[in-house]
């Protein structure tokens, strides 16, 4: 996918499309922010600001809606290729990783458990409870 420096979609696949669950030709010049859960705007324009700049990570994990109205995790990564223009545009790759972050919460959920379990079993005692 592409998109200029205001983050207005230029190209985009058809697996993009598909991710979205919308039309090649309806992404074409649409923000990509119109995509983007509500909470994770600031966290995407902050993030694209910076990589124009030339300050930020050229990668970000946020959350974006898709045309049924479920939502996605994605894996952001991006490059700012200059066109003949000198204008910065963003060459970006999406990569759903819903199923990882998914696995990701079970697991912190799974270690919090194990971490209850332990100290249910391990917590100090009395001295009284002692034996010599």
């Amino acid at each position: 996918m592409h998109a200029n420096d205001a983050g207005l979609i230029l190209q985009a696949n058809l697996e993009v499309a598909a991710m979205l669950g919308v039309a090649r030709s309806d992404l074409f010049k649409k923000l990509l922010g119109t995509f983007i859960v509500a909470d994770d705007q600031g966290v995407f324009h902050l993030w694209r600001q910076m990589i124009l700049l030339g300050f930020a990570p050229q990668e970000c994990e946020l959350r974006l809606v898709c045309q049924d109205g479920a939502q996605m995790w994605v894996r952001l990564q991006a490059l700012v290729v200059l066109e003949a223009d000198e204008v910065g545009h963003l060459r970006l790759v999406l990569n759903d990783i819903t199923k990882y972050r998914q696995r990701k919460v079970e697991l912190l959920a799974a270690n919090v458990e194990l971490v209850k379990q332990f100290e249910k079993n391990d917590r100090p005692r009395d001295v009284a409870d002692r034996k010599p």
